[in-house]
């Protein structure tokens, strides 16, 4: 009935896979639809109300999206070019020279206790401010909580911007901003299609969800040279930046003041614990194998999961793991979801944690290292699957990054087996992870 639905139907992917048969299915099935949207004279008037979703979960399959992102892009530029709105100050023929701070706004729907703000705001708040005048952009509805307020307490000014597009364009144009940039473009609907327009003569996408936009729009994509592989500029529409630092300014995750023991948690402290905490669609089919050979190599231990925000996703991968790894399937434990506190309380007890291959975890990471928790990690082929393996590169300590499946295999038992090594890996990392925290020299380079 509408252009906007037959676009969702056709860039629409599941969130668990089944196998990964099903995952490659799915990639072409929805490669094959933007391919006959493009073909098509296609109008859409609001893409909010009419089509709703975007694709964030083809960044979850392990390819490089670059040609398809600007193909999505490509195809909502020509159903709706009001997207491609530019504010009045960046079409003047000539922008006089700059004179006072330089204006910076910075944008996302996730300004609250989330890992977007978690990783945004030190830099929020660190940039100079006799250099910068600095905005927070505030998309409805606003979470209220202590880091919210932080946020606000970062910058000159935050606005809360209408749920209408056009009205938050306007709004945003109001500013004259030198600079713009998206914290997380690709997370949600709303500020995806914001970020077709030109609100600032510099546009910028921090690594919030860390894939290409393929949105013309966007200028630049901060990144850094230990998270960026070989060739990556061909991953990106945008200009890559690689800073010699990680891009974030991260607060050190305080240790709760107190604990809580293996059996409050209902887990058995006779076993290793092997805990992968990441949302379940970050669990590609190809580390279903990857779990089960560590739970073979060590017969007394538990692969230690948290539930979906979905009941029906942790019900998916369940099958998944009965059908995949049917023989120790009973030792993949799924936890309930839990506070923020419980969250770090449980990082810290367990043994050894498991970063998922292509897509790593980064708050996550980050908060266990700062724990002293050992992650076992394997650097993937993109951004998004080195997170973990930058953070150790900035550490100068590779003893839990593989080379192969096999070596991740034998780090992650060895941690879980060997009392000594798994202790002296952790001073190791509390005498190291200092420069993940609090690092000036990246917002220097900002």
């Amino acid at each position: 009935p509408s252009d906007g639905l037959r676009i969702l139907l056709d860039t629409t992917v599941p969130v668990i896979y089944q196998s990964k048969d099903h995952l490659l299915k799915a990639r072409r099935q929805f490669q094959k639809g933007v391919g006959n949207l493009l073909k098509q004279s296609l109008s859409v008037r609001d893409p909010l109300t009419e089509t709703e979703l975007i694709n964030f979960f083809i960044a979850y399959q392990g390819f490089n999206d670059r040609d398809l992102q600007i193909q999505i892009a490509r195809l909502y530029e020509r159903a709706c070019p009001s997207l491609l709105y530019m504010a009045p100050h960046c079409s003047a023929p000539a922008r006089p020279e700059k004179t006072g701070r330089v204006k910076i706004g910075f944008i996302s729907r996730f300004l609250f206790n989330h890992s977007v703000a978690l990783s945004a705001r030190g830099l929020m708040a660190e940039l100079s401010t006799e250099k910068f005048e600095k905005y927070a952009f505030c998309v409805q509805p606003v979470m209220e909580d202590h880091v919210s307020v932080l946020v606000r307490q970062a910058v000159d000014c935050t606005i809360l911007l209408p749920g209408d597009l056009a009205l938050a364009r306007e709004r945003i144009a109001e500013e004259r901003l030198d600079i713009l940039v998206y914290l997380d473009i690709g997370m949600e609907p709303f500020t995806y299609f914001l970020a077709f327009a030109r609100l600032a003569p510099v546009q910028c996408v921090f690594p919030g969800h860390p894939v290409t936009t393929g949105i013309s729009a966007v200028d630049y994509f901060f990144s850094s040279a230990a998270l960026e592989p070989v060739g990556a500029a061909g991953h990106y529409s945008e200009r890559l930046v690689r800073f010699k630092h990680l891009p974030t300014y991260y607060y050190r995750p305080g240790i709760p003041a107190s604990t809580k023991s293996f059996q409050e948690f209902g887990l058995d402290e006779e076993r290793a614990i092997y805990l992968c905490p990441q949302t379940l669609f970050k669990f590609h089919p190809e580390f279903d194998d990857v779990m089960a050979r560590i739970l073979r190599a060590d017969p007394k231990g538990e692969v230690v999961l948290v539930e979906g925000i979905e009941p029906h996703w942790t019900r998916l991968l369940k099958d998944r793991f009965e059908r995949s790894i049917p023989d120790v399937a009973a030792r993949v434990r799924f936890l309930p979801r839990m506070s923020g506190e419980d969250f770090l309380r449980l990082l810290a007890i367990a043994d050894v944690v498991l970063d998922t291959i292509h897509f790593s975890g980064g708050t996550t990471s980050l908060m266990s290292l700062g724990m002293g928790t050992p992650v076992v990690a394997l650097p993937g082929q993109f951004m998004r699957g080195r997170v973990t393996y930058a953070c150790y590169k900035q550490m100068g300590m590779m003893d839990c990054v593989a080379k192969s499946l096999a070596q991740y295999v034998k780090i992650a038992v060895r941690l879980g087996t060997d009392r000594a090594f798994r202790e002296a890996t952790k001073q190791k990392i509390l005498a190291r992870n200092r420069v993940l925290y609090e690092n000036h020299a990246v917002v220097r380079e900002y």
